[in-house]
């Protein structure tokens, strides 16, 4: 693609689709501290621009899905206007915002998850866009919202959409705000339903 194109796909008023998901980042043994990047990272080195930030808002505030263990679905209405208004400072900044995570000399084993959002085309289907590797990618944004798990198995992959975790400062987010839950178990197909405001 070149860059013309790509500088008239980052104007373009239409929404774009989001889909977020946790991403490990990295798996720690013996390690109590990791650094990590927030904010977006467009494709082909793009710059993130107020044109960039405000078609992502208008793209979360039309709706967001998000992907789980057994699939994806989509938020309500309601989640996603929440999301595009707690979540617009992370797509506002570039990628190399650099955050130091420190967790307890006791807790200095296991894998680490990232919230992010795959950002593509308008028109992609949602089950389409988990990847860079598709034609449709724009780009990605990464959260300041972490989860820890024992390892990357599906048991203990964090249960619930980043920010919306309810587990008494042990971080591994397994327990939700009510409504905020992702899709668990079952086969791995597209859900189509919205969840509960």
């Amino acid at each position: 693609t070149d860059h013309a194109s790509d500088r008239a796909l980052l104007a373009d008023s239409s929404p774009y689709v989001m889909v977020g998901s946790w991403t490990t980042i990295t798996s720690m043994i013996d390690k109590t501290t990791i650094s990590y990047n927030q904010g977006s990272k467009l494709s082909n080195s793009q710059t993130v621009t107020n044109t960039w930030s405000t078609s992502v808002t208008k793209s979360a505030e039309a709706g967001v899905a998000v992907k789980g263990v057994s699939g994806s679905t989509q938020l309500s209405k309601t989640q996603s206007q929440s999301i595009s208004t707690s979540d617009e400072r992370y797509w506002s900044q570039s990628y190399d915002s650099r955050i130091t995570l420190v967790f307890p000399d006791t807790d200095s084993n296991g894998v680490v998850w990232q919230w992010m959002y795959t950002i593509c085309e308008s028109g992609t289907d949602p089950k389409d866009c988990y990847s860079s590797n598709t034609n449709a990618y724009v780009g990605s944004v990464f959260t300041n919202y972490f989860a820890k798990g024992i390892d990357d198995s599906a048991e203990y992959q964090p249960k619930c959409v980043g920010g919306k975790c309810m587990d008494d400062g042990d971080g591994k987010c397994q327990t939700c705000v009510p409504g905020w839950e992702l899709p668990t178990g079952g086969s791995r197909r597209l859900l189509r339903g919205a969840a509960t405001a």
